[in-house]
């Protein structure tokens, strides 16, 4: 491993809060510096991967300072040397005629990025294989980052297409010269049967996009969540590299909710 891909940040800076003390019944500062992770990671030979927009998209164009925000974790971290590249949203389906408004606004943010910064910036699409066309016409992104590895080797395969066949992920960032990350890369998993099943899933994943080099992929970010804690015992899936055991205080357990 040598890249970590942060899913969210806290969108006010240290700096910009401290600025706003004293003003409109603000006492103290409430942001954060994202400075001291990026000197650790750099300390320890890892990059970052670095979120400019809240998980929620929702939230984030109903931020009246969204541009702020941007500037200010932009000003914050995009010369720090850890820094490999900013992303906007993840799975937001911009390609929805519904979603135009969501589009225009990550498309702002690529702008302020690429006037304030030289470091990359990108979208996550989902793993769909028949949009490339759409997004090399619509984004103004630097790199393709795609949440296409939690299926298997074939369907990363499948995704990733040739770039001798027009149209294709591997096509579209040839012709423009963006490469291409895989933004999210598991192995949906129920209650462990299929690691156990299948102990050299991760090995035979990790070969797929090796292979896929030849066709413009650089690299992944293997993506592990455990977002479900309120199915029950029976119905715990990951994405092959934790398990879940019940907590228990009392009469409350983790599987309750806000427990």
């Amino acid at each position: 491993m040598n890249t970590l891909k942060l899913m969210s940040l806290n969108p006010l800076t240290k700096a910009a809060s401290e600025a706003q003390e004293g003003q409109g019944g603000i006492v103290h500062p409430y942001g954060k510096s994202h400075v001291e992770f990026l000197d650790a990671s750099q300390d320890n030979g890892l990059m970052v991967m670095a979120p400019l927009a809240p998980f929620d998209p929702a939230a984030f164009l109903a931020d009246p300072d969204w541009e702020q925000h941007v500037r200010n974790l932009v000003e914050e971290i995009g010369d720090h040397p850890a820094l490999l590249a900013f992303y906007v949203g993840s799975d937001w389906g911009l390609e929805a005629p519904t979603q135009s408004a969501l589009l225009q606004r990550v498309n702002e943010v690529f702008d302020i990025v690429h006037e304030m910064s030289s470091v990359p910036v990108s979208y996550c699409v989902s793993n769909l294989p028949d949009n490339a066309t759409w997004y090399a016409e619509n984004m103004k992104w630097d790199f393709i980052c795609a949440n296409a590895g939690w299926e298997g080797p074939e369907a990363l395969t499948t995704f990733v297409g040739s770039a001798d066949t027009n149209g294709t992920w591997a096509a579209v960032a040839k012709e423009n010269g963006w490469p291409i990350v895989i933004g999210e890369m598991g192995r949906a998993d129920l209650n462990g049967t299929f690691t156990e099943e299948n102990p050299n899933w991760f090995n035979d994943l990790w070969k797929s996009v090796l292979d896929a080099n030849t066709e413009g992929v650089v690299g992944a970010f293997f993506y592990e969540y455990n977002d479900e804690p309120y199915h029950p015992d029976s119905w715990k899936r990951s994405l092959g590299a934790t398990y879940f055991t019940v907590a228990v205080d009392g009469l409350n357990n983790s599987t309750q909710e806000n427990v």
